[in-house]
């Protein structure tokens, strides 16, 4: 099928890869191979049980993000125009979560200012309370049926998150989802030690934490 993307779409931009989805069932996930764009457009494979495009990976010579469409996605029957992209705005629900930070604030180093605006990092809507090693493995869980990499929060993710709680936690009523508590989060943390970096969301300090001790669990995801 071909498709032509809208006129904003930034000029870095050199690949595209499509994450697809079915109204028929909540199970089925597929992502198109990475396909060369060329005049704004693609021509690439859809399966016949594909009913929405859900995201797009969008690939540059320095970098890629994930771009978004908004509830189930862009329905494919609507023709091959695709509309044009939206900027994301913090605070706003994006992605399967809330927007802590976009742009400038949330795009790595090495990526072209053309396409800092689309990049940043949403929250979860609910959390668990677990132990470190069960947030991993929620993690992967809830990974699973998405292009995404959901994950545990760093110290940068859970100050955004504290800075904004206000802002955040009147989306997440809207939303009907899990209120930000005054309680300790867990932080990400590479070591393979059974002691753990845990965010107070009351305080903004850090405490250092047993592994197995249950603690709140809010994944991120980076776009």
């Amino acid at each position: 099928m071909y498709f032509i993307f809208p006129e904003n779409l930034p000029e870095p931009v050199i690949k595209a890869a499509l994450e697809l989805t079915s109204e028929t069932s909540s199970l089925y996930h597929f992502i198109t191979p990475d396909t060369e764009i060329s005049n704004r457009a693609i021509s690439i494979a859809i399966p016949d049980e594909a009913t929405h495009i859900r995201s797009i990976r969008f690939t540059t010579p320095l970098s890629s993000f994930l771009y978004y469409f908004p509830d189930k996605g862009y329905k494919i029957a609507l023709g091959i125009h695709l509309p044009e992209l939206i900027t994301p705005v913090a605070g706003s629900y994006y992605a399967g979560g809330i927007i802590i930070r976009t742009g400038k604030e949330g795009c790595e180093i090495m990526a072209e200012p053309e396409i800092t605006m689309y990049k940043g990092t949403v929250l979860a809507i609910h959390e668990q309370s677990l132990n470190y090693y069960d947030a991993l493995i929620y993690c992967e869980t809830i990974s699973e049926n998405s292009s995404g990499n959901w994950h545990l929060p760093d110290t940068l993710d859970l100050t955004s998150i504290y800075n904004k709680k206000q802002t955040i936690n009147s989306s997440l009523l809207k939303l009907q989802g899990s209120l930000l508590n005054d309680e300790k989060y867990w932080c990400r943390d590479n070591s393979v030690i059974d002691l753990g970096v845990a965010f107070d969301m009351e305080t903004s300090s850090l405490d250092i934490l047993s592994k197995r001790s249950r603690q709140q669990v809010r994944p991120v995801l980076n776009f």
